[in-house]
């Protein structure tokens, strides 16, 4: 897991039990049918996602505005939390058990992950790695040395160009594009490079490679994004995200995009993160 000369992300060897991931990331259409349900529709951030990532203006009707997101394409815009949320909903309405319990305390909520638990979850982010790598044959063929990133993901080279310092949409679409255009990696996952990003349940620590188990690692005690956070900043609940999206500039290396990590706090709804589900088998 991760690469050589990387500064947070050195190479360390893990070992991951066997998991079960969904071959796309959750789409417009799911999120919606979990909004609807759940009594959200309305009130959620359509608006923003229109003026912020697709760059039309909002209708006031939030009907017209969540209409603007086509059902196939890649859900984007949720924070951590509502992840957690729509992954219980999600293990509810298709009979599992929920994987996580929620307890509110002082403006903030504390997520508890039920190992144990047959419902959705969120990967760790050495079970994304493992993956994105395409799996055992993935990691064994090596894929990855030789492949061209724009074969297998939406990012900004194939999404847009740049005209006279503005950044225009090559096809007239702006934001996540429908899921399984292209190409699967060899376990058969589509858009795991790129169109979205996606959350993980570890929190985010910059170091932690340095020390992590070899065994399941499910990532530190607390997040922290740099050495200048030290101790780190309140509320130090930075989650992990992997993965890269459609306006993501990066050089066409397929390794770098798969051993990439990032952070996000908890609440951060301002990027193209998305969800893309696990479970116990």
């Amino acid at each position: 897991m991760g690469r050589k000369g990387g500064k947070d992300n050195p190479i360390h060897k893990v070992i991951v039990s066997d998991f079960l991931i969904e071959e796309v990331p959750v789409t417009f259409g799911s999120w919606k049918e979990y909004l609807t349900s759940t009594g959200q529709f309305a009130k959620y951030r359509w608006g923003y996602l229109l003026e912020q990532f697709v760059g039309k203006k909002s209708p006031l009707n939030p009907d017209e505005a969540a209409a603007c997101f086509d059902s196939s394409t890649a859900m984007y815009g949720a924070n951590w939390v509502e992840a957690v949320n729509y992954c219980n909903w999600r293990s509810v309405r298709d009979g599992f058990v929920p994987a996580y319990q929620m307890k509110s305390e002082g403006g903030r909520t504390t997520v508890f992950w039920k190992k144990d638990a047959s419902g959705y979850r969120l990967p760790t982010e050495a079970e994304w790695e493992y993956a994105a790598l395409g799996g055992a044959e993935g990691i064994k063929s090596g894929w990855f040395r030789n492949a061209r990133l724009t074969d297998y993901a939406w990012v900004e080279k194939n999404t847009l160009m740049v005209s006279k310092g503005l950044m225009v949409s090559i096809d007239g679409i702006y934001g996540s594009r429908k899921v399984g255009l292209k190409l699967p990696n060899p376990a058969g996952l589509y858009d795991i490079l790129g169109n979205v990003s996606v959350w993980c349940w570890d929190y985010y620590d910059y170091k932690y490679y340095n020390s992590s188990p070899t065994r399941n690692p499910t990532g530190p005690s607390i997040g922290r994004q740099n050495s200048t956070e030290e101790p780190a900043y309140d509320p130090a609940r930075i989650r992990v995200a992997r993965g890269v999206s459609w306006s993501s500039r990066y050089p066409d290396n397929v390794l770098d995009i798969i051993t990439w990590r990032g952070g996000a706090i908890p609440d951060y709804t301002s990027a193209p993160i998305g969800i893309r589900l696990v479970r116990n088998p």
